[in-house]
């Protein structure tokens, strides 16, 4: 992991925006389209940044941050590099860098059947503020979280 690298991914690279959406698909059920990818790229309020290592994309973030708050999107390593702290490092880069920006409190959804996300986020300061039922499909709610930098 000495050779990983935390970068914001830029408009034009095409490449990473592939790695990414390939992440994204094997993460989640409701994986963002390529299009919706490139649609976050062009938001004033919204960012990517890359986790890579030895120049591969292995995970990678979204925020959106308006003012003095920002909200986790999405954040998602790839299957084989799990497990091996990429994602809290990644994690913790975004929410240093955010912090420099001035932003005071950051806040984000999870399953609370994604028990190591959930501790991923507890063991970089997040608390449990509030639950939504059934919120992705029934029977799976979402823990909603936050943490002031």
């Amino acid at each position: 992991m000495q050779n990983l690298k935390i970068l914001p991914l830029t408009r034009s690279d095409e490449k990473t925006l592939k790695e990414i959406y390939n992440i994204e698909n094997a993460s989640f059920k409701d994986s963002y389209s390529i299009e919706s990818l490139k649609k976050e790229i062009s938001l004033s309020f919204s960012r990517i940044f890359v986790a890579k290592e030895n120049g591969k994309t292995v995970g990678y973030c979204i925020i959106w941050t308006i003012k003095n708050e920002a909200e986790i999107h999405r954040i998602a390593i790839a299957p084989e590099y799990r497990k091996r702290g990429i994602g809290k490092q990644l994690l913790k880069t975004v929410l240093k860098l955010l912090k420099e920006e001035r932003v005071e409190k950051v806040f984000l959804e999870v399953s609370e059947k994604n028990f190591p996300a959930v501790n991923l986020y507890k063991s970089c300061g997040f608390k449990i503020t509030g639950r939504r039922e059934n919120y992705y499909g029934k029977g799976e709610n979402a823990l909603l979280m936050e943490t002031l930098l």
